[in-house]
């Protein structure tokens, strides 16, 4: 196992709130109680940690480093993003739609956009701690807040400021310009953030307490299909050292060492793991959190009470008690479904008409390859269990199959992952078709049939539905996506195991935003041909 890695489950609703703010798993949008790696096992240490980190990577690190210095960079990316979106605009304008505007007021407008833009991003706190917040929530915050911004604008028009004349057409050109490019430059920097991680830099020490450890490593384990790497879990601290434990966690002490710990190893945060919740335990644990508190380390904690996908720990509004609900999957509400089958249609319509040269092309080379079929169709598992054909476009030999069946070192490799590296029959063509996943264009006909989804859970077959455990009946319950989390996050470089811990995730996290951050990454995968064979 690479590492221990996981995922803090009591925040999975997005919806557990305290009223003095003590925990950070109150905050919805906030990583910290989720998203935490450990240091990776002594096989994948090395890949980075032994390499001298670059000079840029110590400049950002230095510019992300607290609160003020992330924010005034942040702000400054975002005033780069729109003012170029604005000139970009304005030339687009003048120079394709031949629109002769007001030079005055486009750039009167586009000042009062920018300080609007700023103080709404403020408001909806776009410049707290870079990586704090989870993908999905940060692409929405930035779109709903530059629309908001608009908004502002087309007020301030309708006041008609000096009869300075707005010109609409090119603004709104404009706007979608600045909007792609924040969205570029604050993922472009979210990503800068994972390198200076993998160097080492950055980083922040986190120490459980507690010693359930084997509740602690599944929980890391599902966080490590998220390439997170902000955290560092040095060690645990119980009352005796744990069985369960590895090298992975090394045993530090127990809980009275907690000030010379954090005084030795400069602890950030502390993750607390107790075996069951009794009333011992809760005045126990508010013991710990004051000292915690006295020693200005942010606690996070882990409750297997709460760990329930199905219940959402919310805070009654009057009388401010902790209340229990059960809540319906994402996946299964009706207006979801409805705006996911919508965008589906749209989506691979556009795909479809985009794409149809690259289809006359791929065509002629299947045929001129060796002149067998073009087309490949695949046995799979649709929606509640329901069995369909997926069309891709052909990459094997004709005879494939018997290929596999007459070798069996060749048939056991696959069984076990279902894929094969440096996979002997595939063709020349074939070979960059998978490389670029363009074998899977034809797939766009199943999602216009229904069969799949633009994004969702990888296709399986009938017969690997049965390594997914209780947890099989639930993955059918939507559609296998064209492509998906798992397709952007390594694809044929990650273990099976790791592929159903991604397919879990996406089905919990399931929402409109995660789709949107999926299929913005998926160009990106496809042409860095990451994990691709």
């Amino acid at each position: 196992m690479p590492g221990i890695k996981g995922l803090d489950d009591a925040t999975r609703s997005g919806k557990m709130s305290s009223p003095n703010k003590m925990l950070s798993c109150s905050d919805k949008d906030n990583l910290a109680c989720f998203e935490i790696s450990a240091e990776p096992g002594p096989e994948a240490r090395a890949f980075k940690t032994q390499v001298q980190a670059p000079y840029w990577a110590k400049w950002l690190e230095w510019l992300l480093k607290g609160p003020c210095r992330t924010a005034l960079t942040l702000g400054f990316f975002d005033v780069f993003a729109v003012s170029s979106g604005m000139m970009i605009g304005f030339a687009f304008s003048r120079m394709v739609l031949e629109r002769e505007e007001e030079t005055a007021g486009y750039l009167l407008f586009s000042f009062f956009f920018i300080m609007f833009l700023i103080a709404v991003f403020y408001i909806k706190e776009n410049y707290g701690k870079l990586g704090e917040r989870r993908p999905e929530y940060e692409l929405q915050s930035i779109v709903t807040g530059s629309l908001i911004a608009l908004l502002c604008i087309f007020i301030v028009d309708s006041i008609n400021y000096k009869g300075i004349k707005f010109p609409q057409l090119s603004f709104i050109i404009a706007f979608v310009f600045s909007l792609m490019f924040i969205i570029v430059c604050r993922f472009g920097l979210r990503e800068l953030l994972k390198t200076i991680w993998s160097y080492g830099l950055a980083r922040e020490k986190v120490l459980v307490i507690g010693d359930n450890i084997k509740e602690i490593q599944s929980l890391l384990d599902q966080l490590h299909i998220q390439r997170y790497e902000r955290f560092n879990v040095i060690g645990y601290l119980a009352q005796k050292p744990s069985n369960g434990s590895n090298d992975n966690l090394t045993y530090l002490g127990q809980f009275k060492d907690l000030p010379r710990i954090k005084k030795d190893k400069q602890i950030d945060k502390v993750l607390f793991a107790m075996r069951g919740y009794s009333d011992q335990r809760h005045q126990t644990l508010i013991h710990r959190l004051n000292e915690c508190a006295k020693l200005q380390i942010q606690p996070l904690i882990i409750s297997k009470i709460f760990n329930d996908f199905n219940v959402s720990l919310t805070l009654e509004g009057y009388s401010e008690v902790l209340t229990l609900e059960h809540r319906e999957p994402a996946y299964l509400k009706r207006s979801l479904r409805f705006t996911k089958r919508l965008l589906d249609i749209l989506g691979s319509l556009t795909i479809l008409i985009c794409s149809a040269p690259a289809w006359l092309i791929i065509i002629l080379l299947i045929k001129l390859n060796d002149g067998g079929p073009i087309f490949f169709r695949h046995r799979l598992l649709g929606r509640n269990g329901k069995i369909f054909y997926a069309f891709k476009f052909r990459t094997m030999v004709m005879n494939a199959q018997e290929i596999l069946k007459n070798d069996p070192e060749l048939f056991k490799a696959f069984s076990a992952n279902y894929k094969l590296e440096n996979d002997p029959r595939i063709t020349r063509v074939g070979k960059y078709l998978r490389k670029l996943s363009l074998d899977e264009l034809p797939q766009v006909l199943n999602i216009l049939k229904g069969d799949m989804s633009l994004v969702g859970p990888r296709p399986v077959k009938e017969e690997e539905l049965e390594r997914y455990g209780e947890f099989g009946a639930e993955r059918i319950k939507i559609r296998p996506g064209l492509t998906g989390f798992w397709q952007v996050s390594g694809r044929c470089a990650t273990s099976y195991e790791e592929r159903m811990l991604m397919d879990k995730f996406y089905m919990y996290k399931y929402s409109i935003w995660l789709d949107a951050v999926i299929i913005l990454k998926t160009p990106i995968a496809v042409f860095f041909g990451h994990g691709a064979t």
